[in-house]
């Protein structure tokens, strides 16, 4: 008879940036699609405020999830931000400010995860 491992236990700052990763998806979603009039801003810049969005909720995502690949959790998020664009390219006529919305975006998650790609690359190199 083979004893097999129990399954690793969950811990509370997996599942608390569990639950920010979700309330940061929802108010992404709100922010994207809502009337820019009920939007709150936080900084004086407009791009600014999509890369610093997507760079949190890059953080929250590896921070939740932390079994899951960061190039598949980097891929979701550039998919979510390719179709919060898409929605506002088909919706507004200023086609080209949303394509710069769409780079501010897939920076943030790039920005957020490089540190942690080249943290990887260097321990792999150290072996």
């Amino acid at each position: 008879m083979t004893m097999q491992a129990p399954p690793p236990a969950i811990k509370l700052w997996t599942i608390a940036a569990l639950a920010g990763l979700s309330w940061a998806l929802i108010a992404l979603a709100f922010a994207s699609l809502a009337p820019s009039a009920v939007v709150p801003k936080i900084f004086h810049n407009y791009h600014v405020e999509h890369f610093a969005a997507f760079y949190v909720v890059a953080l929250l995502g590896a921070a939740a999830l932390p079994s899951v690949n960061l190039l598949r959790i980097g891929a979701v998020l550039c998919l979510i931000a390719g179709g919060f664009a898409a929605f506002r390219v088909l919706e507004l006529v200023d086609k080209v400010f949303y394509v710069e919305d769409l780079a501010c975006d897939i920076g943030g998650v790039l920005a957020a995860f490089a540190p942690m790609l080249v943290g990887r690359f260097r321990h792999l190199s150290a072996r």
